[in-house]
């Protein structure tokens, strides 16, 4: 019984009318039963709205809070909690707002999105102790050390211009000001966005120190990592070293 009130429940979430099933299993005789049900709905709908507001702050600053409540209406509608914890619902708003940027005329809209979420899952990501840099310097084998990333971080490549991307992660823009920015052609910026003392910190990479990280988000051992540089950069052994130690002093690894 409690499963078929649960998904009466969720039906009565997209239906303009509630299911006789819901109806009936209310005892309340002071309030309207529709009117009960429309109240739910509503609280539904505006305590997940606010989540997504939480973690897609600049998206919300971008096409204001009242089209921002549209896109979530529709985006629930569709994409109901399975999980008790909310602390990852909204992870498919992105595709989401990829499936209908085009017609919003905000081609970059997917790309905020990411960065809003990213930001979201380093600063909730599980705690670790980093690896300190005298690792290098007291190891006799650097190559047999089995470095990775810590639980908090996360690489982005985008196009979106770099003030633009500093902006959002100080979240100082307003909504119209990041607009007029979206149309500035730009190459491609690699950013890294790490934890640090409960705070989230952003890092632009260059393409080798991005390469370099992404091969340790694959799971490959030092070795492999130095291999795979030498034969796709003109880069010498002692400036991996130099970007291991930056990386290093940054607390970007964890002892595997």
């Amino acid at each position: 019984m409690l499963h078929k009130l649960q998904k009466g429940f969720q039906k009565a979430l997209t239906l303009n009318k509630a299911p006789k099933l819901i109806l009936k299993s209310i005892t309340n005789n002071n309030i309207d039963k529709e009117e009960l049900v429309s109240i739910y709905k509503e609280n539904v709908f505006r305590n997940l709205t606010l989540v997504l507001k939480e973690k897609y702050s600049s998206v919300c600053n971008l096409v204001g809070e009242q089209h921002f409540r549209v896109l979530c209406e529709e985006y629930i509608k569709e994409n109901l909690p399975t999980e008790p914890s909310l602390i990852y619902y909204g992870k498919s708003f992105i595709n989401f707002l990829r499936n209908i940027s085009a017609s919003l005329n905000l081609k970059h809209l997917p790309d905020i999105a990411l960065f809003d979420w990213l930001w979201h899952e380093c600063r909730h990501a599980s705690e670790d102790i980093p690896l300190l840099p005298a690792v290098l310097k007291y190891s006799d084998n650097v190559e047999a050390i089995n470095l990775q990333l810590r639980s908090s971080i996360r690489l982005f490549t985008t196009t979106l211009p770099a003030n633009l991307v500093w902006s959002l992660s100080q979240e100082t823009q307003k909504g119209e000001v990041v607009a007029e920015k979206l149309d500035v052609i730009t190459e491609k910026i690699n950013i890294m966005l790490l934890r640090v003392n409960f705070k989230v910190e952003m890092y632009f990479l260059n393409d080798v120190e991005y390469y370099f990280l992404n091969l340790f988000d694959k799971k490959l051992s030092l070795d492999l990592v130095l291999i795979a540089l030498l034969e796709k950069f003109s880069i010498t052994e002692a400036e991996i070293t130099e970007i291991l130690s930056k990386f290093l002093c940054l607390g970007v690894f964890k002892a595997g």
